[in-house]
């Protein structure tokens, strides 16, 4: 009777340990990473709104939303390869868009644009780089 009772005993206290490590391992586990990745997502939030702010201001023309994107996702993604992180295209996009809509929030205008095809001196139609 006594070893059919240390058995349950036993089992019982495996158990609330089996819990307990896989409490931490689903919950405290996560939100660690979740607390980097915000960390991550600070800074490649910065990147971003460089990229869009950079190639606002030398991409020429009104309508080249989508070549403005396409050189500021490539730009980023360079980047973040360097540093050894990865992002999802949709989540990337979503960084962009915020970024633009900040700023367009914000009434940013660049004004005297470089057309990237030309060379980088060259003067533009208001006499700025």
């Amino acid at each position: 009777m006594q070893e059919i009772l240390f058995n349950l005993i036993y089992c019982v206290c495996y158990a609330l340990i089996l819990a307990a490590v896989k409490a931490v391992v689903t919950v405290l586990i996560p939100y660690i990473r979740a607390k980097l990745t915000k960390s991550q997502y600070e800074w490649i939030a910065l990147i971003v709104k460089n990229a869009v702010q950079a190639y606002e201001q030398t991409v020429e023309g009104s309508g080249k939303g989508e070549l403005k994107f396409d050189l500021v996702s490539a730009a980023v993604v360079q980047e973040l390869k360097k540093k050894g992180i990865s992002i999802s295209s949709d989540q990337l996009k979503l960084l962009i868009e915020s970024a633009v809509h900040e700023m367009n929030a914000a009434g940013i205008v660049f004004a005297g644009t470089v057309n990237l095809n030309e060379d980088a001196n060259t003067l533009d139609e208001d006499g700025d780089i």
